[in-house]
């Protein structure tokens, strides 16, 4: 029998595969082709040339892992292995701690008693800055629970970045104020 999933973190999720009796091989998955909409917004193209992120059992049988790639060779993605704590640092970057970003603006802009007359202003920049806030509190709220070293590195790294351009901000000298 061969398990799998789609699931954003990898690490506690091979943890509980341990617990999976004998016979059944587990090679875990993360498609990286999210998308935010309702199920009348399906595409059955959404794999087509993204990432399938497979960070196997140490366990599992050579044939499992094979059947999963067979999967997701069918879906059109291409299949990237990875160690599972290393996958859950970098989906933490690049993934986790945007939607973090987009939830604390929001939270920061809408929570100011100006906001009434300043949601008339916002336009596409805060519209395409905020969109990853309005996905499933709950979901993101579990995968913040299974990622909460690797997210809070990342927010660290975050509110260095932040600190930077608060000084050069203030900086009369500085020229050069946004540098990436």
């Amino acid at each position: 029998t061969v398990v799998t999933d789609t699931g954003s973190t990898k690490a506690d999720v091979l943890k509980w595969a341990k617990k999976l009796p004998a016979g059944v091989s587990f090679v875990g998955g993360h498609p990286m082709a999210g998308k935010t909409g309702s199920l009348e917004e399906a595409d059955a193209d959404l794999f087509q040339g993204a990432t399938w992120v497979v960070c196997p059992a140490v366990d599992a049988d050579e044939d499992s892992i094979k059947n999963v790639l067979g999967i997701i060779s069918t879906t059109g993605a291409e299949s990237y292995f990875a160690d599972p704590v290393e996958h859950d640092s970098f989906v933490a970057g690049i993934s986790h701690l945007p939607f973090v970003v987009a939830a604390s603006l929001v939270r920061s802009v809408v929570n100011d008693p100006a906001w009434r007359d300043m949601k008339s202003l916002a336009s596409t920049g805060f519209r395409d800055t905020t969109r990853l806030a309005l996905g499933n509190p709950v979901m993101h709220s579990s995968i913040a629970t299974s990622n909460k070293e690797a997210i809070n590195r990342w927010i660290n790294q975050m509110i260095d970045g932040l600190q930077d351009f608060q000084e050069r901000l203030n900086d009369p000298s500085e020229d050069c104020i946004v540098k990436v």
